[in-house]
Formats: structure tokens, C-alpha cells, sequence
């Protein structure tokens, strides 16, 4: 079972990189804790048809195997609390969302975060009504011009994965940097749910996501 998003200062969260392969991510500060790890079912052919992280103390699913979940060697995560001996991180998974694990601090080390940067073309706005928002072209030549709508948070790229909409014009949009907008269909975009994804890049590696609860964006 999945962990559910948790409030985070993303002014003050820091980072981590792991430094050591077949670290265990753990539900408590201890060795003796549950441990995290990978429950898969495999077709008749003899391939992974799902896998998935889960808790070691969990029942397993008939016909599902499990094995070890360690996140790899270079790996940043974001950590949102620690006692002397542990990091308390955010380990977030595509399918099964938010885990918050703890991660021996033998077995890692703190980096600096660096502001974020898109592959793609991403535009802020610093002034008027919209300040401090992005507008992120998300486009590809198949589906045509799509924009993710989203907010610098501390260098952090700060978005709703629903927060995407289709435009025709994209030079309006850059050109104009949503002043075209209402405020009500500016908040029609970014449409507010319970998660929001965060893209990060830190000095150590390369750029990481994970996931908090709404109510941590600083509007």
C-alpha cells in the first residue's frame, strides 16, 4: 500500500545521493524494520508483465514474486526529516505513488540543489497577476502544442500532472505570458488536486521527480 503524499517545506527540503548499491529503504529508523521491496507477477513467457514496490510485511498476491527495492547508486531523494543516524525521504514510484522510507546516512550523502531546467522550452512570468509561474511547451510533433502549467518553487519545477492544455497559438501564449487569461481560466489550467509532482536537478546527478501534497505549494 502506497504512502499518502505528504506536506513538505519546499523551501527548506534537501537532498541526498546514494552512494552505495543494495541500500535497503526501510519504514522505520532501524535495521530491524520493514524493509521495502518489489512484488511482480510473470507472464507465461517468462517476462515482468507488472512489478511494483511494496512493503515487506505486506501479504503477497498469489502468483507474484518479490525481491529486493533499492534505489541506485547516484540516486538523489528529497529528505523531509532525519534523526542522527537516518535521512527520512520521499521515495516516489511512477504506478504506486509516495513511499516515505528512511535510508542509513552510512550509505549516503547531502548535495546542493541547483535550479531546475527543462529539456523542453519553459517560460516564466515575473511580473503582473501570474509572477513566479511557468509555462512549460510540452509539444511533439504527433500530439501538436501542449503546455504544462506549473510554479518555480526554490528551483523546483512545482505542477499538477492534469495541469496540461492544448493551444494553437504558441507565440500568444509565450508572448503574452497569460496576461490574455482571467484569473478564473488561468485557475481553470492549473487545476488544483491532491498531488503535485516535483522536477528537481541537483549538483550530484542528474533531474529526479517526487511527489507532495497540494497544500505544500506556496501560492
Amino acid at each position: 500500500m502506497q504512502s499518502v503524499a505528504q506536506k513538505v517545506d519546499l523551501n527548506k527540503v534537501k537532498f541526498i545521493v546514494v552512494t552505495t548499491d543494495g541500500v535497503n529503504m526501510r519504514k522505520a529508523p532501524n535495521t530491524n524494520s520493514t524493509k521495502l521491496v518489489t512484488e511482480w507477477l510473470t507472464d507465461g513467457e517468462g517476462c515482468d508483465s507488472r512489478s511494483y514496490p511494496v512493503w515487506s510485511d505486506t501479504r503477497k498476491q498469489k502468483d507474484y514474486s518479490r525481491g529486493p527495492a533499492n534505489p541506485y547508486t547516484g540516486q538523489t531523494l528529497p529528505v523531509i526529516g532525519e534523526t542522527s543516524e537516518w535521512y527520512k525521504v520521499i521515495y516516489w514510484d511512477f504506478v504506486e505513488g509516495s513511499f516515505v522510507v528512511y535510508i542509513s546516512k552510512k550509505f549516503c550523502h547531502e548535495t546542493s540543489l541547483v535550479n531546475w531546467f527543462s529539456r523542453n522550452t519553459y517560460t516564466v512570468i515575473h511580473g503582473g497577476p501570474y509572477a513566479g509561474w511557468t509555462i512549460i511547451d510540452n509539444s511533439d510533433p504527433e500530439n501538436g502544442d501542449e503546455y504544462i502549467i506549473g510554479r518555480l518553487v526554490n528551483g523546483m519545477m512545482v505542477y499538477s500532472a492534469s495541469c496540461t492544455d492544448k493551444y494553437s497559438d504558441l507565440s500568444n501564449l509565450l508572448t503574452n505570458g497569460l496576461t490574455t487569461l482571467t484569473r478564473e481560466q488561468f485557475n481553470t489550467l492549473f487545476k488544483k488536486r491532491d498531488k503535485l509532482l516535483i522536477n528537481y536537478r541537483t549538483a550530484s546527478a542528474g533531474e529526479g521527480t517526487f511527489e507532495v501534497d497540494a497544500s505544500s505549494l506556496p501560492y
